[in-house]
């Protein structure tokens, strides 16, 4: 079954509860044959087995197998599975029961199909349990079980974790990645109502401050580098990233702003020589669309920017003609993540695309 399915903790619950010889072997920790040798060894001697720790090979580990004094089966489980075939061990460990003459069950644990290990296994068949993806609500449940904090109300962080996992599951479905988005953005999500700010019964008010942050966490949610600590921080020193950066820095996130946050066809009215006679209309009209949109940033196009920044500069007066110099700060201002960079192909070409990641606060 694939990642997240609960296969690891299914087969340790029951081997646990039923009480039997078992060992469990990581085989991406364990990352050649004599680690999991001498790991299985180290696991048989916890169960009080007296084997020796130090195995160099196959032979010498079925040898300590043929002289356990064990009349029960024994469980050799193996996690992530599909390493095993870079070691070229598996054909044996399946058959290490009749090498050993002892009741062995191998159980191997893995995303992939057994037509995935057929080749490596020398023509035996197992016995095949497949795990399917878990629905929605089971999900949202088991989220629920495990990560509502003790004093808070299950039904307010219900309606969270469905709200999270709604937004997600384009992306993803695998419970792990909404576990972890979970625990990242609740502290976000919950601020505005320890400030005093919103009510908890605004459930929309609260969705709808989060929502920036959500978008954020979308295109980035494979990410686990990005934790709570660091997304958090990430915000809130957007104000502090801004005073420090250069005059281009600051007038290329001033562009961004503006075309993440209004509609490409009114790029002629609000930015153009000709719209001086509308130029009243126009800024009120930019002024309200970005109090209505202000939380929903658009991805634009590099020559957008561009246009957009040139005009911005003829009403400054200063030099926007050293492109390399504003294409080194726009790669400064992405790796800074107050801009994201998005690379999508249209036929044959690649086109980019950014997108501002500052509020409106900071901007200003």
């Amino acid at each position: 079954g694939r990642s997240g399915v609960g296969k690891t903790e299914i087969v340790k619950s029951i081997l646990d509860s039923q009480k039997q010889l078992h060992t469990f072997i990581n085989c991406i920790e364990c990352y050649n044959s004599r680690l999991i040798y001498e790991t299985l060894l180290l696991q048989l001697q916890s169960l009080n087995l007296n084997v020796p720790l130090i195995c160099d090979s196959f032979q010498t580990l079925i040898s300590y197998f043929e002289n356990l004094l064990i009349q029960e089966p024994l469980f050799l489980v193996f996690d992530k599975a599909e390493r095993l075939r870079e070691y070229e061990i598996l054909p044996s460990l399946l058959r290490l029961s009749e090498l050993t003459n002892k009741r062995m069950i191998i159980i191997l644990i893995s995303s992939l199909s057994w037509d995935k290990f057929r080749d490596y296994c020398g023509g035996i068949e197992p016995i095949e349990l497949y795990l399917c993806e878990y629905e929605r609500d089971i999900i949202i449940e088991i989220i629920c079980q495990k990560d509502c904090p003790k004093n808070e109300n299950l039904a307010f962080f219900k309606h969270f974790t469905t709200f999270i996992y709604d937004s997600f599951s384009i992306a993803t479905k695998n419970i792990n990645e909404i576990r972890h988005v979970v625990q990242i953005a609740y502290p976000i999500y919950i601020q505005p109502i320890l400030n005093n700010q919103i009510n908890k019964n605004e459930i929309q008010k609260l969705i709808y401050k989060i929502q920036p942050t959500i978008d954020t966490m979308i295109d980035q949610v494979f990410l686990r580098e990005k934790t709570s600590k660091k997304l958090t921080n990430n915000i809130r020193a957007n104000m502090n990233v801004e005073l420090q950066l250069p005059m281009y820095s600051k007038f290329l996130l001033i562009a961004s702003f503006l075309a993440s946050h209004n509609p490409p066809q009114l790029d002629v009215n609000f930015f153009s020589k000709q719209a001086s006679k509308k130029k009243r209309k126009c800024k009120s009209l930019a002024k309200r669309d970005i109090e209505n949109n202000g939380q929903r940033a658009r991805k634009f196009t590099l020559e957008r920017l561009l246009a957009i920044f040139n005009s911005i500069g003829s009403v400054f007066e200063f030099d926007t003609s050293t492109e390399l110099q504003i294409f080194l700060q726009i790669s400064s201002l992405v790796k800074l993540n107050l801009l994201s960079k998005y690379t999508s192909k249209f036929e044959t070409l690649e086109v980019i695309k950014y997108r501002c990641n500052m509020d409106y606060e900071s901007i200003l």
